[in-house]
């Protein structure tokens, strides 16, 4: 017989209006917590499949789009992120963001060009990060060993989430937070619709001591930087406080996944066969990877859904629109994503629960989807460019730079005060004044009591 979880979290002296269930305990499904421990008339309870934190992850980099809705959304998970930043070690500017260069053929070695950004790089090792996360959120909102297998969303009652176990939980909205293999999304879209598409792209990746690279490479190792060359890319960047060096080989003319995992053994004179001829630097990250182990990791996406919301469930992060790695841009799409709905969710009123809820869901999916899944295209748009194989532009290094710094701008600058403004338009049912949010401080995530009638 099963038994029902996480119906209720808090004390009875502080009335609960709305639960929410975020299945997945990624950085997403976290940052969303996080998010809402500022809302005193919203519960959450977060289901995460696996039985335990896991220090399993890769470094990430994410733009500062994502770092601003980080900030935005609290400060808390954003004080996370600053504890694990990494930044370039020996730049010239610390604004510098990344330095481009052809790395194979014609020009090998040359500068395309270098990227700045206000605050420069940084990255982070994602298990640090979540841990840090992980931190900040009430151990018993947290529920492991937890795998979604069916929800039941039956209009005049809470929804029921089962679970593997025979258990089951029930809440007033679920946020499908559970990445790239989400079976939250089959419940959105349907069991054929959605399904993850291989895009022809595989990975290599090492994480290399700092200290042995800087040995055998010297100091500028401790860079950011981007080589690239026909059909493949290296990127390296470092993570764990310069700890750390992050290598990853992107080869996008890999062919056919034909493994049954996404992640498969390779034999590194296949990997060796494969990047010869790169220019020296190049051949130094390589060398440093001979040790590690060698695995390649396939590359898919999520294709373009028709909705990111169905009744009272949504999907937000990769489990609605899943990315190649090439923009940076996974993450911090994901934390937009968060950013609109934790908002949204946060003007919810107790007229029309249910009817509420369906309003601030579709809002949230008038906003984002079109955006998110724009950079799902520019994406992989990014690695053809990485792979000198883009129309229209090849090796070209005036046209590359070109290219990028207009794609970034796009990127990385969004107006994020006017999606939460528009986000709050849709949603008719909300008391909250438009008007009111497109003032938002971005510093802060504030919301004046009055308007001010000066432009």
């Amino acid at each position: 017989m099963s038994s029902p979880l996480g119906s209720s979290q808090t004390s009875s002296e502080s009335p609960i209006d709305f639960r929410i269930a975020i299945i997945g305990g990624g950085i997403c499904g976290l940052v969303l917590a996080h998010g809402l421990n500022k809302y005193a008339h919203i519960d959450y309870n977060i289901y995460e499949a696996a039985e335990s934190t896991s220090d399993i992850g890769a470094g990430i980099s994410f733009g500062a789009n994502g770092q601003n809705a980080l900030k935005i959304i609290n400060s808390s998970a954003f004080a996370a992120f600053e504890k694990h930043a990494t930044r370039n070690k020996t730049s010239s500017s610390p604004d510098v963001w990344c330095k481009y260069v052809i790395g194979k053929g014609d020009g090998a070695g040359n500068e395309i060009f270098t990227l700045t950004a206000d605050g420069g790089f940084r990255s982070f090792h994602r298990s640090n990060f979540l841990g840090e996360l992980f931190e900040a959120v009430p151990s018993e909102r947290v529920h492991f060993g937890k795998q979604c297998v069916r929800i039941e969303d039956n209009e005049g009652s809470p929804v029921i989430i089962h679970f593997s176990d025979g258990t089951t939980a029930t809440a007033d909205a679920i946020i499908g937070a559970d990445g790239i293999h989400s079976t939250i999304r089959s419940q959105v879209v349907g069991e054929n619709t959605g399904k993850p598409e291989y895009t022809g792209c595989a990975a290599y990746r090492g994480l290399i001591d700092m200290d042995l690279a800087i040995k055998t490479m010297g100091p500028n190792v401790q860079n950011s930087r981007i080589a690239c060359g026909p059909g493949s890319a290296i990127v390296s960047y470092p993570i764990e406080d310069g700890k750390t060096l992050n290598i990853v080989l992107c080869d996008f003319e890999y062919g056919e996944w034909n493994h049954e995992d996404w992640i498969a053994p390779v034999v590194w004179d296949e990997i060796e066969k494969r990047f010869s001829g790169w220019e020296d630097n190049c051949q130094g990250l390589i060398k440093l990877m001979k040790a590690d182990n060698h695995q390649a990791w396939s590359l898919w996406q999520v294709p373009s859904l028709p909705t990111f919301y169905k009744g009272r469930v949504a999907l937000i992060g990769d489990s609605a629109h899943a990315m190649t790695p090439f923009a940076g841009q996974g993450v911090a799409q994901g934390l937009e994503d968060v950013l609109v709905l934790e908002k949204l969710l946060g003007t919810l009123t107790d007229n029309d629960k249910a009817l509420d809820i369906e309003r601030v869901l579709s809002a949230y999916d008038k906003v984002r989807r079109p955006r998110s899944q724009d950079i799902v295209k520019l994406s992989r748009e990014t690695g053809q460019l990485f792979a000198l194989q883009l129309a229209g532009i090849g090796d070209d290094r005036e046209a590359i730079a070109s290219h990028h710094l207009g794609n970034t701008q796009k990127l990385g600058h969004p107006n994020l005060q006017k999606q939460i403004h528009e986000a709050i338009g849709w949603s008719s049912a909300s008391e909250a004044d438009p008007a009111r949010l497109c003032h938002l401080d971005l510093a802060t995530g504030n919301v004046p009591k009055e308007d001010s009638d000066s432009e």
